[in-house]
């Protein structure tokens, strides 16, 4: 006496098996895209650069907040801002090479305000600094 099952779709089974909270426990998470990790010998060697959107909140008229981190010594410098210009960002960049020195590298995102020409005409007055942009 055997029994007989029903034909089901393949389709069907892999929909069930993507919803199915048990089977989304066993999932293997994507691995990361980053494989070689960043590693910086020296203050100044690389700089990393990004805006912190607080239009939700903003303060006196200040809705951003420009942050520059240190990559090997993890000392910050912030700039509250009212825009996200590349003009600002570029000041701001200015006094921070002009008292402390230029990076090598200078890392920042996509964002219009770091792509910019004035972003690189500011850059381009130390010789020797690289802009990589990138993910953040």
């Amino acid at each position: 006496m055997s029994k007989s099952y029903a034909y089901i779709p393949q389709a069907f089974v892999e929909e069930f098996v993507k919803s199915c909270r048990v089977c989304a426990g066993y999932k293997a998470f994507p691995s990361k895209v980053s494989a070689k990790p960043i590693k910086s010998q020296a203050f100044l060697e690389r700089l990393q650069v990004d805006m912190i959107c607080l239009t939700h909140m903003p303060d006196q008229g200040f809705k951003y907040i420009c942050h520059v981190r240190d990559h090997f010594s993890r000392f910050s410098w912030a700039r509250a801002m009212s825009t996200k210009r590349a003009c600002e960002v570029a000041s701001f960049l200015f006094e921070i090479f002009a008292i402390f020195g230029a990076p090598l590298i200078l890392h920042s995102d996509n964002g219009k305000e770091f792509v910019a020409d004035v972003i690189y005409e500011v850059v381009g007055l130390w010789s020797g600094v690289k802009i990589i942009n990138g993910r953040p």
